[in-house]
């Protein structure tokens, strides 16, 4: 069972930012995908009543906002110290850019980074807000600053004021034109289809007019009909009945072929209610079970005769890949936020392994690719070639939408592909950098295209899931749909946000919240007080819409982490790139051997054995490693007793273990914690796992090793050979 079962995330919604998606909770606790209101339009004021308004007012207006400014003059004057660490980061990075790098992306990259040793302007408005909160009383005072997290209008034009103030609000405008930048296709290199001259109709129903037009018209464009229905746009192929724009009909049961009317989001209906099913819902799951059997499964069918017509090969139904894993996947999770963030020289190392890689080293050097950007662009043209060239084999018809068809669940998307020939397909998000082309065909981008191919062919053909074991099944089982060159691009949209999203701490803190509300409930309902368990849902539903997802961004993995056999593990070239500050502290070590000069972590086990001995056995653990004290702590006696040789050295880019600044425990204890609405060993935590799993994850982000304890009396293990000098 996925550890995020319960927090349902559509695999429309993992490869999108979450634009227009909020999270709601059933009567069952289950949270899903909901559309997103849009906010109410402010009320106008009339003139008599802004004439109303007294002196009084304004001046109580004009107080508040003047309050505001001096916080923000001063949060802004404490934190230039850290907003110039940014700015000469930036500048430092961009001096260490690569030649295949740009040196304004690794600047833009400095400025972004997370932690400064000197307090920044936000670090200062998040003390000064813990300690002096500052509470507006009037509608002036309470206004926001566009763009910004929680910063009143005062705030903003206070901290203007100061040079720390004008610095950071330099760097915003900066990021902010570069982020534009991304969104506008580059028009020398990618090319466009033009779109036919279809008439008004077709384009009203394509968004492009919305000038006398009669939305329920049908528009036949060759292969396709399509047409705007409410908040629907229809997609159906003229060739084929059973994939034309859905029409709901009247008679109940199953129809031709044992597809039934409507689609499954039209015909849901609450529990023990007539519907177009009938009562029995179980036979209707045994019916989409039959039909995604190989004898009977029509996904399988279309995958097989697209495979052997491109590939000359069959579809490999049985496909076997590592299960889906926190030991499996952190470390792709980390490439992810890697290439995402421009690193330097992550471009430059990756494409250097692609170039010595066997299978694609020569379809690199035949096409003349001689960088990075090349090879993306590259590698996300084709896909979009071979995307658009599947889509043209979908036997469905399609409903795109922005929020009204969201799925429950997966159980409900198969319903409607298997028993309804249809599928909702979500709409929506940022443009795409490489994925921007416009079928003519059908109006669609290619990056919508690709929802609905993945879904299909990812999905719907072996019954996936959309929590992150389902999406890891979802890459393999249409990953082998794609050529090598496109399999590269297709794999950092699928597998590499899925690890990102739900394999590194960016939602762990936020799923662990969500099982401490949920324990709750389970004590309520097993306490009779059901009512009370309901009201539970509000605190999951507000919790559920603050899920984060990837940034869209248009990457390279490594070569190791887009094959089949991969299993986990992340390349030394990438791990080197990492150079986290960490802690440093003077240590010593004690070794039944004299006379050493550097001490080797593959030597684990010749000293006095540690009660972790048994768990680093395990596959995965991180097991070279040596121990050490911080000097002048006492040691074990039994360590001290079998040693020959005690040594110093000085550790840096040690891991706080404790204080945990990046959340590494956090996702840890819950990849293996069972949750608490499991039938079997509910709440369990695995421990020997979870430990394994967090020293891994250490090591993944580049640390030399760990540290923990009260100051005087730490310890501290080192995963790097460490130079030391032997105390006589």
């Amino acid at each position: 069972m996925d550890y995020l079962d319960a927090t349902y995330l559509s695999s429309e919604a993992n490869r999108e930012i979450g634009r227009g998606v909020r999270f709601d909770v059933d009567q069952s606790g289950k949270v899903f995908e909901v559309a997103n209101e849009p906010e109410a339009l402010p009320m106008e004021v009339t003139a008599g009543e802004q004439e109303s308004k007294s002196l009084a007012e304004f001046a109580k207006s004009g107080l508040d906002v003047y309050a505001g400014g001096l916080k923000g003059l001063a949060q802004a004057w404490v934190g230039i110290g850290g907003d110039l660490e940014r700015l000469a980061t930036g500048l430092r990075d961009a001096a260490m850019a690569g030649p295949n790098e740009s040196a304004w992306d690794a600047f833009l990259m400095g400025l972004g980074k997370d932690s400064t040793m000197l307090w920044d302007t936000n670090e200062a408005k998040a003390i000064l807000d813990k300690y002096l909160p500052y509470q507006p009383i009037t509608e002036a005072g309470a206004a926001k600053v566009p763009g910004e997290d929680g910063r009143y209008m005062g705030e903003g034009m206070g901290e203007f004021f100061a040079p720390g103030g004008q610095l950071k609000t330099g760097m915003q405008v900066i990021r902010g034109i570069r982020k534009g930048l991304q969104k506008i296709p580059d028009m020398r290199t990618v090319p466009v289809i033009p779109f036919p001259e279809y008439g008004e109709e077709l384009r009203a129903a394509l968004g492009l007019s919305n000038q006398g037009v009669d939305a329920g018209k049908i528009n036949k464009g060759g292969l396709y009909e399509t047409r705007q229905d409410g908040d629907f746009y229809r997609v159906g192929k003229t060739s084929d009945a059973g994939s034309r724009p859905s029409d709901a009909g009247s008679r109940q049961g199953a129809g031709v072929d044992g597809v039934y009317p409507g689609t499954a989001i039209e015909v849901r209906t609450p529990e023990r209610r007539q519907s177009v099913y009938g009562n029995q819902e179980r036979p209707i799951d045994e019916a989409v079970q039959d039909r995604l059997t190989p004898q009977n499964n029509p996904a399988l069918r279309v995958a097989n005769e697209y495979n052997q017509a491109t590939f000359n090969a069959p579809y490999n139904y049985d496909i076997k890949i590592e299960p889906s894993s926190l030991r499996k996947q952190s470390a792709v999770g980390v490439a992810y936020e890697l290439a995402a963030k421009r690193t330097p020289g992550y471009a430059d190392a990756v494409f250097n392994a692609y170039k010595a890689d066997p299978e694609l080293g020569p379809i690199i050097e035949n096409m003349g690719i001689k960088s990075y950007d090349e090879l993306v662009q590259a590698s996300y043209k084709q896909m979009e070639k071979e995307t658009i060239d599947q889509f043209r084999k979908l036997p469905i018809s399609l409903s795109y939408h922005q929020g009204p068809g969201t799925y429950l669940d997966s159980k409900e998307m198969l319903r409607d592909v298997h028993l309804h020939n249809h599928m909702y397909v979500y709409q929506g998000g940022d443009p795409h950098e490489f994925l921007n082309v416009v079928d003519p065909e059908t109006g669609l981008n290619s990056n919508e295209i690709f929802r609905a191919v993945h879904d299909y062919f990812g999905h719907a053909i072996k019954g996936n899931q959309f929590g992150p074991k389902g999406e890891e099944v979802a890459w393999a089982s249409h990953a082998q749909m794609y050529s090598p060159l496109a399999r590269l691009a297709m794999t950092a949209e699928t597998r590499g946000q899925n690890s990102f999203v739900n394999y590194t701490p960016i939602n762990a803190g936020l799923i662990k919240k969500m099982e401490s509300v949920r324990v709750r409930q389970k004590e309520l309902i097993r306490a009779g007080k059901r009512d009370d368990a309901e009201k539970l849902a509000e605190t999951l539903r507000g919790l559920g819409g603050q899920w984060q997802y990837a940034e869209q961004a248009s990457v390279l993995l490594p070569p190791e982490m887009t094959r089949m056999d991969y299993a986990g593990g992340i390349p030394d070239y990438l791990r080197k790139l990492q150079t986290p500050e960490g802690l440093t502290m003077e240590a010593e070590h004690y070794s039944r051997v004299q006379g050493l000069e550097q001490l080797d972590p593959s030597q684990y086990g010749t000293g006095a054995p540690g009660r972790e001995a048994e768990r680093l056995e395990s596959a995965g653990a991180q097991k070279p490693r040596s121990f050490f004290y911080e000097a002048g702590a006492q040691p074990e006696p039994e360590v001290v007793s079998i040693s020959k040789g005690k040594y110093r050295g000085k550790l840096e880019g040690l891991y706080d273990f404790d204080a945990d600044p990046l959340g590494l425990n956090k996702i840890a204890s819950v990849a293996n914690t069972n949750s608490v609405m499991s039938k079997i060993n509910a709440g369990v935590r695995n421990e020997s796992s979870r430990m394994n799993d967090l020293e891994r994850m250490i090591y993944e982000r580049g640390y030399r090793g760990y540290v923990s304890g009260e100051k005087g009396s730490r310890r501290a293990v080192v995963f790097e050979p460490t130079q030391v000098q032997e105390v006589k």
